[in-house]
């Protein structure tokens, strides 16, 4: 697979032009943001937490759900509904978390394949908020149907749900209870 130069930073750039050969993206800031994860990956992922009915960041190319939003309809701005699966572009991930909490009503359960970025705020956020599964050995994702070469890091799974509330549980359960009269068995 050959290596676009909009892929590569100002640094491997001018590294290829002295005749080094060109590198894959190493970093957050030089790595491609609209990666495919790979079938199997995501299927494992659905058999656990899913099925999902929407892919709440992705393309045309790159879509894991029929219903999915992409840049035009934006994931952190739509409303997000039923079982939500996120692979978010891994330079920003942080406002990608924050709206997988914040879909709490409509939402039952928001899944993210995120990078093992321990010392990330946004890492502090979902250790908080949802629930962490690590992956066992190195997500190949994947590109125009092609594994890329090298995974660069590890991943992770995080899984929000909605959480119990007991009080609004009391007060369902108080409008549903059939009315009795008093002295009435």
């Amino acid at each position: 697979m050959t290596q676009h130069t909009e892929d590569l930073s100002v640094e491997d750039r001018s590294l290829s032009s002295t005749g080094l050969p060109k590198k894959p993206p190493t970093n957050k800031k030089t790595a491609r943001q609209d990666l495919t994860t790979p079938i199997y990956i995501f299927d494992e992922i659905s058999k656990r937490y899913g099925p999902f009915d929407i892919d709440t960041a992705a393309s045309e190319d790159n879509a894991l759900c029929v219903d999915y939003y992409d840049t035009e309809r934006n994931g952190l701005t739509s409303d997000w509904t039923g079982r939500c699966w996120c692979n978010p572009p891994y330079k920003n991930i942080l406002p990608w978390a924050i709206r997988s909490v914040m879909v709490e009503e409509t939402c039952e359960r928001a899944v993210m394949l995120l990078p093992a970025r321990v010392g990330t705020e946004w890492y502090k956020f979902a250790s908080m908020w949802g629930v962490i599964h690590r992956i066992k050995g190195r997500v190949k994702f994947e590109k125009d149907g092609e594994p890329m070469k090298s995974p660069f890091e590890d991943s992770i799974v995080v899984v929000f749900e909605r959480e119990i509330n007991a009080r609004q549980l009391l007060r369902d359960a108080s409008r549903n209870k059939p009315h009795q009269e008093p002295g009435s068995d």
